[in-house]
């Protein structure tokens, strides 16, 4: 796992070099994954490498120089490297906060800017749950030497007074919660909710607590996350977009691939022992939709998972999309979090197709070095860990 994460081949997988990419798709997408992965180790361990990894990470995003940060900062108050057809931003403007910006994918309006709102949420997620675990290890010595108190406070302070100052002025909301009710795409409303949960450590303010539990409820709430009955026993489905998004947009069970981030957020939940998300029975629920629908054949390296986390049924009514949207291929499975979920399986399928799905990437890794297992072996050195334990 440690020498996936410090190979150096330059790849569109490899975390530093995701790192050095000024751009919330991929700090929000494999970045994330990696550096979630990567805290599973950390938890299980207490192997600073991991921590001194996942502090390089975050200096990469901050400043243009490795590890030895200098003085140039990375981010940057204003738009950059936007279009210059029909519809674009503005090349330059000046929002007055430091941001990363849109580069993957963007739609002309989006394009070097931050306003695509669920990645700049989960992106700032992943800030402010490395900020706080550099704040609670910072009595430790780092192996390399870094501070991580001081990392940790120039963190806080970001997320303080140019992340959240800039949506409070952005959606004209100086005090009070919640900031916005968004995002709509409701798997990025878990990292959402956590983002308040981690600023609420970082700053001693009940308040983002608070709002982390108001969520949560909702997350919980029937008409979002639907319960219903397997042969295994109960599981869970959730729609594709929160239900305060009036216009009917999204009102369908969430694609599978869309899946990995709340339940890696959900994980992190547990662990943290936080509100309602300390009783297992919801990773054991959300194991269900992996084993008892999403699973629908019997050679899922050839021929993937199902779109749908529902498996292409309707549980409580709702409407599958399943054919419109991508199956969970080998290497979609390979480079997310499901495999997360194995302890929590009792029947012992998602375990087994992670070794599966494991050696097949291997294998693929060895001609293509897009293929990266790292979030397969934190998988099942975490349910090597807890069985034990």
């Amino acid at each position: 796992m440690k020498a996936l994460i410090k190979r150096g081949t330059d790849d569109s997988r490899d975390p530093y070099q995701n790192a050095r990419r000024d751009d919330i798709w991929w700090y929000s997408h494999d970045l994330r994954t990696n550096i979630g992965a990567q805290i599973i180790a950390f938890r299980a361990t207490g192997d600073m490498w991991f921590l001194d990894t996942i502090y390089e990470l975050l200096d990469i995003m901050l400043y243009k120089r490795e590890v030895s940060p200098g003085t140039a900062l990375r981010l940057d108050t204003k738009y950059r490297g936007t279009c210059s057809t029909s519809g674009c931003a503005t090349e330059g403007f000046d929002t007055g906060y430091l941001m990363w910006v849109h580069r993957q994918n963007p739609n002309n309006a989006q394009r070097g800017t931050d306003l695509r709102e669920d990645y700049d949420y989960a992106t700032h997620a992943l800030v402010a749950q490395v900020a706080y675990m550099l704040h609670h290890n910072r009595d430790l010595v780092s192996p390399e030497g870094y501070s991580y108190g001081a990392r940790a406070d120039w963190l806080r302070n970001y997320l303080l007074t140019h992340f959240e100052a800039k949506l409070r002025a952005r959606w004209n909301k100086p005090s009070g919660f919640p900031i916005r009710n968004w995002p709509a795409q409701f798997d990025r409303y878990f990292a959402w909710s956590n983002w308040h949960y981690y600023m609420g450590l970082l700053t001693g303010n009940s308040a983002y607590t608070a709002e982390a539990q108001r969520m949560n409820a909702l997350i919980l709430n029937p008409a979002n996350l639907c319960s219903y009955s397997t042969a295994t026993g109960t599981a869970y489905a959730f729609r594709r977009n929160a239900q305060f998004i009036t216009d009917g947009s999204g009102d369908y069970i969430c694609p599978s691939t869309y899946t990995q981030f709340p339940f890696m957020d959900v994980l992190d939940m547990y662990f943290q022992g936080f509100d309602v998300w300390v009783d297992p029975v919801h990773l054991e629920r959300f194991g269900r939709a992996i084993t008892q629908r999403m699973m629908d054949n019997s050679n899922p390296v050839s021929n993937g998972l199902s779109a749908c986390m529902a498996g292409g049924t309707t549980p409580c009514g709702w409407e599958s999309r399943e054919g419109s949207f991508t199956r969970v291929s080998a290497f979609i499975y390979q480079n997310g979090t499901w495999g997360f979920l194995s302890p929590w399986d009792s029947s012992g399928d998602i375990a087994a197709l992670n070794e599966v799905m494991r050696s097949h990437s291997q294998t693929q890794a060895a001609s293509n070095n897009t293929w990266d297992r790292t979030r397969l072996l934190a998988a099942q050195f975490l349910h090597e860990h807890l069985l034990s334990t």
